[in-house]
């Protein structure tokens, strides 16, 4: 009976008995097939569910309405990006602040990955958005040395 469903294209226990039927009649057909499929290796690939991702749950300060743009905000950054200055190729990075609640994106360009660097880049953030409440990144080092000068002044 394992032949005959790979021979139809593992078809479903009907079509497979259906076929089976042209030629004999099995006793308890229905009931062997069932297991034949089971045991189908190709059948347990298609039919398999995909499962379902663990999410985690949601900040507080991004599901919170009502409240302005940027109160609470996450950092991060990429590049490097090759930019010339004065006919030399140097390396800049870009400092993305994303809006936790609106999604809004505003972008600094930061000359390193140091923390000064990014100081200056949040200065010029804080300038033009106002200051947030809270600020949400990664345990990067210049983020890390940011907090660490920041608690030293406050």
């Amino acid at each position: 009976m394992s032949d005959v469903h790979v021979k139809i294209a593992h078809a479903s226990t009907e079509g497979t008995l259906h076929e089976v039927r042209k030629r004999f009649w099995p006793l308890k057909g229905r009931r062997v097939i069932r297991r034949v499929i089971r045991q189908c290796g190709f059948c347990k690939k298609a039919s398999v569910r995909p499962a379902a991702p663990f999410m985690a749950s949601l900040p507080l300060a991004g599901i919170t309405p009502g409240l302005p743009v940027f109160t609470n905000c996450g950092v991060d950054y990429f590049g490097p990006f090759e930019v010339i200055v004065f006919r030399r190729r140097v390396k800049r990075w870009a400092c993305m602040f994303t809006c936790l609640a609106s999604r809004a994106m505003h972008l600094e360009m930061a000359y390193s990955l140091d923390t000064d660097s990014f100081l200056a880049a949040m200065f010029r953030f804080e300038q033009r958005r106002g200051t947030p409440a809270a600020y949400w990144s990664d345990n990067g080092k210049n983020f890390v040395g940011a907090d660490r000068e920041l608690s030293i002044l406050l």
